[in-house]
């Protein structure tokens, strides 16, 4: 189901709520002053707090329908979480006030009238909340609304609620008055119980907190089931209402091209928000495997490999290094085999090191030969030196310094 069509729904459960509330409000209240009733007054007023919150509920899935702009480039969507972080306020001011009227009924005395009528207002009220919360409940977990479950609770509460006024006007028409007062604390306890619960889950959502670790684990399954990818360095989610928004940062196994790196993060992506419906948006990083043993390619002035040459692409030899565990483990000199190349030379020399070496430490570097290189994930160092062991040991002990660009070198 997509987003704006569960929200439609929600809308439409909570304005249907709301009306048959209405109606059973105006009947309690009726029914309550004519009979003198304590009990039935105040769930009279205690619904007609009912209504405000369904109300409450249905403002807020009615402004998450608005479409993301440049203000909101997220979405409305955390509106509906701030509606249950009030309708969670509402639960508990509501539980402490029935708290207040049961501690009061103890001493209070009053002449029962229509006191059949009383009783059967009370077994209506509790047969409509039965019904109102179990279609409030199924909905608000059909379409993952914090604000529409937390409703769905505080009408399955009305239901005791209802018994306890029942319990109560029928023990006052017997002349029993403390049992009234006694299932009210019960009743309110309960209440403030599922109130504090919602408050605390919707602060959670409103500070980004993660919204379920199940399903992180269920997102990096999907992703390794990649053979290109090495591991899962991270995966943020954040609910806002009720849609989930992600991010993961993934580490793939060699050196890919930027048109792969794509490829691989949109295939991911398809297949999570295909497996989780519930999750609206993914976004995937990816990062290049971290290589305990490499090659680095630098460009020389001859075979005997020490000096570092001026020039890169027309250099008449590279040296390349092979590093393992931040040591040097061998060398090799190789003769440029475009150095006498009179056009593209450059992309020649950079398809060839980006073949060969996984960094490149050279004083200059052209256009073409620093795109070419970094297109393919290999790792550019600029040094001053003169020496070739020198760039090497000061590449190793980190000294050395990223190229963000080409320098002024023409190739």
């Amino acid at each position: 189901m997509e987003i704006n069509e569960k929200l439609k729904k929600g809308k439409k459960v909570a304005m249907n709520c709301t009306l048959v509330t209405v109606v059973l409000t105006l009947i309690k209240g009726i029914v309550g002053f004519i009979s003198g009733s304590v009990a039935l007054i105040a769930d009279s007023f205690h619904s007609f707090s009912d209504i405000f919150i369904i109300f409450a509920t249905w403002i807020g899935l009615k402004i998450s329908q608005k479409k993301p702009n440049e203000k909101f480039p997220y979405g409305y969507y955390k509106i509906e979480t701030f509606t249950s972080l009030i309708v969670s306020l509402f639960i508990i001011g509501v539980g402490v006030e029935i708290f207040r009227k049961s501690i009061t009924s103890f001493t209070s005395l009053y002449e029962m009238k229509i006191g059949y009528i009383a009783l059967g207002v009370t077994i209506l009220s509790a047969i409509v909340s039965y019904f109102i919360s179990i279609y409030e409940i199924k909905v608000g977990k059909e379409i993952k609304s914090s604000a529409l479950l937390m409703n769905g609770y505080e009408s399955k509460m009305d239901v005791f609620t209802s018994i306890a006024v029942f319990v109560g006007v029928l023990s006052s028409y017997l002349g029993i008055r403390y049992i009234e007062g006694v299932v009210g604390i019960f009743i309110s306890a309960l209440l403030i119980k599922y109130g504090l619960k919602g408050f605390y889950e919707s602060i959670l959502i409103l500070m980004d907190a993660c919204p379920d670790v199940k399903l992180e684990r269920k997102i990096k399954d999907i992703i390794l089931r990649n053979d290109n990818i090495k591991n899962v360095k991270s995966i943020k989610l954040r609910k806002s209402g009720l849609v989930i928004f992600g991010e993961a940062t993934i580490i793939v196994k060699g050196l890919i091209n930027v048109e792969r790196a794509h490829e691989i993060s949109d295939n991911i992506e398809s297949k999570i928000k295909k497996e989780i419906p519930e999750l609206n948006e993914i976004i995937i990083h990816i990062e290049p495997e971290v290589k305990e043993e490499f090659i680095i390619a630098v460009p020389i002035k001859s075979k005997i490999g020490k000096n570092i040459s001026n020039n890169f692409s027309r250099s008449p030899y590279f040296a390349f290094i092979s590093i393992k565990k931040k040591k040097i483990s061998g060398i090799k000199i190789i003769e440029n085999p475009y150095v006498n190349k009179k056009i593209k030379v450059g992309l020649s020399i950079g398809n060839f090191l980006a073949e060969k070496s996984d960094v490149v430490i050279t004083k200059n570097i052209g256009e073409i030969s620093f795109h070419v290189l970094r297109d393919n994930f290999v790792e550019i160092y600029k040094t001053d030196s003169e020496e070739l062991k020198k760039a090497v040991d000061d590449f190793i002990s980190g000294k050395l310094k990223k190229l963000n660009k080409e320098t002024k070198e023409v190739e």
